[in-house]
C-alpha cells in the first residue's frame, strides 16, 4: 500500500536513520516511505487517499505517532518503525487507529515550531492573517486538552476570542507532556463564528 499523491517532499540517498530523522524534523510529514533500492524518501502529508495496494511492494514505513506512555521531553515524539508489506491489514489498523493522536501532535508541533502557514496551505485568508490563525489554534489546542480540568468554558473561550481574557501558551493535549502555561501576547481580533461553532460542540 503506498499513498501516491501526498507525497510533498523526496529526499534521495537517504538511508533507514535518515528517512526517519527527516520526518521527526518535519511537523508536516505523518509518515515516510523508505525504499532501500536507490535510497528513497518520500515524505507524506495529510490526508492520506487514494491509497493503492500491491504485493510486491517491500518498502518501510515510519508513522510519527506522540509517545503515550512514558514522560517525555516538550517537543518530543517518537516514530513507529513498521518493517512489513504495506498494504496488509495490520498496517491500516494501525494507521487509522492512531490518526487522531497523530493530527493532534502534528497540529501542535506546528504551533510550537510557529509553522501555522502549514495548517492552512491553500487559504489566503487565513496565511494573510496570521495572528487571528494563531489565537483559533491556541483556542483548539486548550478545548482538546485530554485533562478536563485544564479545558476552558463555553464563556472563557468566547472571552479568549473576542481578546477580552489574556490568552496563554496551551501545554501539550498528551497527559503526559504537561508543561506550566506561560504568557502570550495579546490578540486582537474577534471571532463571533468561531465562538458559535465551539458553544454548539461543547454544548452538544
Amino acid at each position: 500500500m503506498d499513498w501516491p499523491f501526498t507525497d510533498y517532499s523526496l529526499v534521495q540517498g537517504a538511508n533507514e536513520t535518515v528517512c526517519k530523522q527527516q520526518c521527526l524534523d518535519d511537523c508536516m510529514c505523518v509518515v515516510a516511505i523508505y525504499e532501500k533500492t536507490g535510497g528513497y524518501c518520500w515524505k507524506k502529508k495529510y490526508p492520506l487517499s487514494n491509497g493503492r495496494y500491491s504485493t510486491n511492494i517491500t518498502r518501510i514505513a515510519f508513522i510519527k505517532v506522540p509517545n503515550s506512555f512514558v514522560p517525555v521531553k516538550k517537543s518530543q515524539s517518537v516514530v513507529v518503525v513498521l518493517a512489513l508489506l504495506l498494504g496488509s491489514s495490520a498496517f491500516l489498523n494501525i494507521l487509522f487507529f492512531i490518526a487522531k493522536e497523530a493530527l493532534i501532535d502534528w497540529v501542535y508541533e506546528c504551533y510550537k515550531d510557529r509553522k501555522l502557514d502549514k495548517l492552512v496551505e491553500n487559504d489566503e485568508e487565513a496565511i494573510n492573517d496570521m495572528k487571528r490563525l494563531e489565537r483559533l489554534v491556541i483556542v483548539a489546542i486548550w478545548c482538546i486538552q485530554e485533562d478536563p480540568s485544564l479545558r476552558p468554558s463555553v464563556k472563557k473561550i468566547t472571552q479568549m476570542l473576542e481578546g477580552v481574557i489574556e490568552v496563554f501558551v496551551p501545554p501539550s493535549p498528551s497527559l503526559y507532556n504537561h508543561s506550566p502555561p506561560s504568557k502570550s501576547s495579546s490578540l486582537e481580533f474577534s471571532f463571533s463564528s468561531v465562538e458559535s461553532y465551539l458553544a454548539l460542540i461543547l454544548d452538544s
